[in-house]
């Protein structure tokens, strides 16, 4: 049995065939009902609290299924991304999937004094590999790329992975794999 508060008492005003009323009703609020609504706002609230979740691990979800190129990075080589900024990436062309690679891009990469240019043009190449989720058969690449956060081993093999680039880095691995052979004379 439900134990009584206290009354509250109301004023109505009803309007029936064009006469209108006004009368004072007592409403007999219970602790049952206080509980009842009680009840309601915590439910209302935990609802919309899982929601929330829900929302921001959907969201989670739909950023790791974004291409990886377009995420930053922060691990391996470093590059200036504002004035006097630099950020480790691991990457020798962080923007090979927007910009069109040139002759000068790899003069003055800045791994040149640690790297010969053949070595550039083969980490170019297998980066643009690795942002689409190829898996590297060869250990070292494989445990170079593994180290970095935005590189995901999805299985891929080379001509999936080629399906998914762009028309950007279709052209740069056309004009890095012409520039690989150039060099080794072939």
């Amino acid at each position: 049995m439900s134990k009584e508060r206290g009354n509250e008492k109301r004023t109505v005003i009803v309007e029936r065939d064009g006469e209108v009323t006004i009368r004072q009703t007592e409403t007999v609020v219970t602790e049952g009902t206080e509980v009842c609504i009680r009840w309601r706002w915590c439910i209302l609230f935990v609802i919309l609290i899982v929601f929330f979740f829900l929302i921001i691990g959907r969201g989670s979800k739909i950023r790791e299924s974004i291409d990886t190129s377009e995420r930053p990075t922060t691990q391996g080589q470093s590059f200036v991304v504002a004035e006097d900024v630099s950020v480790d990436t691991g990457m020798m062309f962080p923007d090979s999937s927007k910009v069109l690679l040139t002759y000068d891009d790899i003069d003055k990469c800045d791994n040149k004094d640690r790297y010969s240019e053949l070595e550039i043009i083969q980490h170019a190449i297998n980066e643009l590999y690795a942002r689409k989720g190829y898996h590297f058969t060869d250990p070292e690449w494989y445990a170079y790329y593994s180290n970095y956060p935005w590189y995901v081993d999805r299985g891929l093999t080379g001509e999936e992975t080629v399906e998914k680039f762009n028309k950007i880095e279709l052209q740069n691995m056309k004009f890095l794999v012409e520039n690989r052979k150039r060099i080794r004379g072939y």
